[in-house]
């Protein structure tokens, strides 16, 4: 049978043999004279062969206690740094955090927030997956992820949820588009226009077919696109227009690569929101994650992005303070 060895007895031994006696050994390890000496008597005894030479003036290994000795002390050495590493990571000072989100919040929410995090937690490995919004809560709920950023409450009532902002969704063009000097226009005035979306039916693409078929506006879609960047690029060409999440353009609006014009029958924006499963079994870097992001000055971000593009209209708000976290007692109905 093999030897049930405990790991003070292989302390013991350690100090010992560093030690040279058993009375400098205990005092080293914090324990008696007498139970340090039996826990090497009861280690041999397991073991089958005497460790120490006890004939000469100072206890010194035999050939096996050395072995033995070698070996103690690598296991020694690991179990300090396996709890010198869980350390690390119970106070986030190390691991991993995924965060699965949409196109829009991987590219142009996230980044900042992200940036402040990995300044306070360097150590901390961080990975943005990016999924179609119908993915995130699956992936959550099965721990693929740590946390999700989506832009509904998923339907999973086992999902805690935290509100971040309101996004308002928002047309944009060229600033040589014939439309590009109205303050506003009505859906219906769009229904020749040539509209350029994402190829994946985003939320942000049904909402704005259902906005046209509420209207009873035909809508032209003239292609579907790669990526938001893609949209983008097309509408700043003059090809056709756009109905983009604020958060997108933020930067082509400011230098003047875009123009926003308010649709005064037509306002649209998405509810864009935190989930995860388990606050209490989320890692440390999560948790602390969760909390930076919950208390991230969203509405600041909005402001800068969208709100001055859209103000007065009916029904926008632009950002507001984070909900508090929490499960949710019933299940939602996912919103189109």
């Amino acid at each position: 049978m093999a030897a049930l060895m405990e790991f003070y007895q292989l302390e013991d031994l350690i100090a010992v043999a560093e030690e040279g006696s058993f009375s400098r050994a205990a005092a080293r390890v914090f324990r008696t004279q007498s139970a340090v000496s039996q826990a090497i008597k009861k280690l041999e005894d397991e073991l089958g062969v005497p460790l120490l030479d006890r004939t000469a003036g100072t206890l010194i290994p035999t050939q096996a206690g050395q072995l033995v000795l070698d070996h103690a002390r690598r296991i020694s050495g690991q179990r300090e740094q396996f709890l010198q590493e869980l350390d690390a990571l119970k106070k986030a000072r190390s691991g991993k955090v995924t965060i699965a989100a949409f196109e829009s919040a991987a590219l142009y929410m996230l980044p900042a927030a992200l940036s402040a995090f990995h300044k306070r937690f360097p150590g901390v490995e961080i990975e943005v997956v990016r999924r179609v919004d119908e993915v995130i809560p699956h992936e959550v709920r099965e721990r693929v992820a740590d946390l999700g950023v989506v832009v509904q409450e998923p339907p999973f009532i086992e999902l805690g949820w935290v509100r971040l902002f309101e996004d308002p969704l928002i047309l944009v063009m060229s600033p040589t588009h014939r439309l590009a000097g109205r303050m506003s226009v009505e859906v219906n005035e769009l229904a020749g226009e040539a509209f350029l979306v994402h190829h994946v039916r985003t939320q942000t693409t049904r909402r704005v077919l259902a906005l046209f078929e509420a209207r009873g506006t035909p809508i032209h879609i003239a292609a579907r696109l790669w990526s938001y960047e893609n949209v983008k690029g097309f509408v700043k060409e003059g090809i056709g227009i756009a109905i983009l999440p604020a958060v997108c353009v933020e930067s082509e609006l400011r230098e003047g690569s875009l123009v926003c014009v308010q649709l005064t029958d037509g306002t649209l924006s998405r509810t864009v929101g935190l989930i995860y499963a388990d606050e209490a079994r989320l890692p440390a870097s999560a948790r602390e994650l969760l909390a930076l992001l919950q208390n991230w000055n969203w509405n600041r971000f909005v402001l800068a992005s969208g709100r001055s593009l859209t103000e007065g209209a009916p029904g926008v708000q632009a950002g507001s303070a984070p909900a508090a976290r929490g499960k949710r007692t019933r299940a939602r109905s996912q919103v189109s």
